[in-house]
C-alpha cells in the first residue's frame, strides 16, 4: 500500500498522510522503491482500528 493508497483509505490529503507516516505509532515501510514507500495493507488496517481518529466537523471548528 502505498501513500496514495491510504490518502484514500483515511480521505485525508497526501500532507496529511506525510504527517501521519512521521508518527512513532505508525508502521514502518514494509520496503521502499524508487516511487516511494510502501506498506503492508494488513499492518495499516490494524493501525487504523488501533490509532486513527479522524476529525469530525465539531473538533475542526474548535480549532
Amino acid at each position: 500500500m502505498a501513500s496514495g493508497e491510504i490518502t484514500k483509505r483515511l480521505g485525508v490529503s497526501r500532507q496529511r498522510v506525510q504527517q501521519l507516516t512521521c508518527r512513532e505509532d505508525f508502521p514502518a515501510p514494509y520496503t521502499e522503491l524508487s516511487l516511494g514507500r510502501i506498506w503492508l495493507e494488513s499492518e495499516i488496517e490494524l493501525w487504523i482500528l488501533q490509532c486513527w481518529r479522524p476529525r469530525t466537523a465539531r473538533s475542526v471548528a474548535k480549532a
